[in-house]
């Protein structure tokens, strides 16, 4: 699970997981969210064919390129969708939905307009404002509470209703129309069932253009249910992202920490001195952290962690190990290097915690690969190089900005938590939920809470 406080963008990348971002997502160029991806400002999909189980926006969405939803698509905001773009669940948009092109393999809700003009929709399409269906095929009904208007060829397979007027000039509707006021058809427009409505009626004479019988009410149209009631309420609140602590050290060490025999034994301050003592071994050295008996605390302090020379490290033992960022540190793997645990597997217990005091990143390119969780709430993320036969990144991954580059591969691994200085966030409420009457603790975070 990657957490992104602040904008984000994915391009030819692959994450097994979820993603959070508190702010907009780019996602391209055949990039790959297995699971459920949740961004707190806009989401634009373009180029390529890319794709999320499940997207929760807070803001506009916009999708093109095969852009792809396996599951629901859900935004608060408005939203575009065509050229091929493909959501296989329903689609909720609370403020406008425009369907250019593409599939939605069910139902099709929107809260204000709907303007259909092209693709097709197998379930319903329910607008709580005016529908403007100019092009396109439903399976099912279509309502709105707004004004109807039908043309472009488009095709509706159930029944039509409008609680305002309703006017078809080139379309089908292959049952039964309603409207609660007037009704316009001209040539090329078709009812294959009957026609219900209240005021007035007007088409070309001499014309058939309603297979069924022609009602005209006495008493205004009332529907037996309305859009609104069609659609279902959605609460966002879950999906609200929490307050983001900053964590420092209490007690930084001054000293290095003890080396020898290719094996960090404590805690200690990594200074430039120390990165070059590492710098000076042989090529594809390993170096490991041996944490049998006890934690190990290792101090960054505006000082770059950039050892190349395709030094791996290797965090062993039962105990945790915590690498601290402060003020500008550029943490940077590269050529067939690789900083975990071993032996590999999941839930790392290597952390890596930036205090936002400076510029803080981390780095991976070419081969190396990371296995960590990291939490720098303001610090950056960036992957890119060779495609593995393992996963570049392993752990979870909470920070401002993510940039994930070149068929890349992530795997989230739930982190342990437990008597770590991470636990804060068990007990850290949402932002939202921050009053003056709040009570710290009062509201509980995992991490994993919004998993599938």
């Amino acid at each position: 699970m990657f957490y992104v406080d602040g904008d984000s963008g994915f391009n030819t990348c692959n994450l097994i997981g979820n993603a959070y971002v508190n702010g907009k997502f780019t996602f391209s160029n055949g990039s790959k969210v297995t699971g459920r991806v949740i961004a707190r400002s806009d989401v634009t999909f373009t180029g390529g064919t890319h794709s999320t189980s499940e997207l929760i926006c807070f803001g506009n969405v916009s999708m093109s390129g095969g852009g792809r939803v396996e599951g629901d698509l859900m935004l608060k905001g408005s939203g575009t969708m065509g050229n091929g773009a493909y959501v296989g669940g329903n689609v909720y948009a609370e403020k406008g939905f425009t369907y250019n092109d593409g599939t939605i393999g069910k139902d099709l809700y929107s809260k204000n307009y709907l303007n259909l003009n092209g693709g097709r929709v197998y379930g319903n399409a329910y607008a709580n404002g005016n529908f403007s269906l100019a092009g396109g095929n439903v399976s099912g009904n279509v309502k709105t509470n707004g004004y109807l208007t039908v043309t472009g060829g488009a095709y509706v397979n159930g029944n039509a209703s409008s609680d305002s007027y309703m006017t078809i000039s080139n379309g089908t509707i292959n049952r039964n129309a309603a409207t609660g006021t007037s009704a316009t058809l001209s040539w090329g427009g078709k009812i294959y069932g009957n026609l219900t409505y209240y005021g007035s009626f007007s088409k070309p004479d001499y014309s058939n253009l309603v297979s069924g019988t022609v009602t005209k009410l006495s008493d205004p149209y009332v529907p037996p249910t309305t859009p609104d009631q069609l659609i279902p309420l959605r609460d966002f609140t879950p999906y609200i992202g929490p307050v983001l602590p900053i964590i420092s050290l209490e007690k930084e060490p001054t000293d290095p920490p003890p080396y020898s025999n290719y094996t960090i034994t404590g805690s200690g301050k990594i200074t430039t001195a120390f990165i070059n003592t590492l710098k000076s071994h042989s090529y594809g050295t390993t170096i490991r952290i041996n944490a049998d008996t006890k934690d190990i605390v290792l101090l960054l302090d505006n000082t770059n962690f950039d050892t190349g020379n395709g030094l791996k490290f290797e965090v062993v033992g039962n105990y945790n190990v915590f690498i601290y960022l402060k003020g500008n540190v550029q943490f940077n793997l590269t050529s067939n290097q690789y900083f975990g645990m071993y032996p590999r597997g999941n839930n790392p217990k290597l952390f890596i915690i930036g205090d936002g005091t400076g510029t803080q990143a981390i780095n991976l390119t070419n081969n190396s690969e990371l296995d960590a969780c990291v939490y720098m709430p303001k610090g950056s993320f960036f992957a890119d190089g060779s495609p593995l036969t393992t996963y570049k990144f392993i752990g979870s991954c909470t920070v401002k900005t993510v940039t994930i580059n070149s068929n890349v591969s992530v795997f989230y691994s739930k982190p342990i938590i437990k008597d770590t200085p991470l636990e804060i966030l068990n007990i850290s409420p949402p932002a939202e939920a921050v009053t003056t009457t709040t009570v710290a603790g009062s509201v509980s975070w995992e991490l994993e809470s919004w998993s599938n």
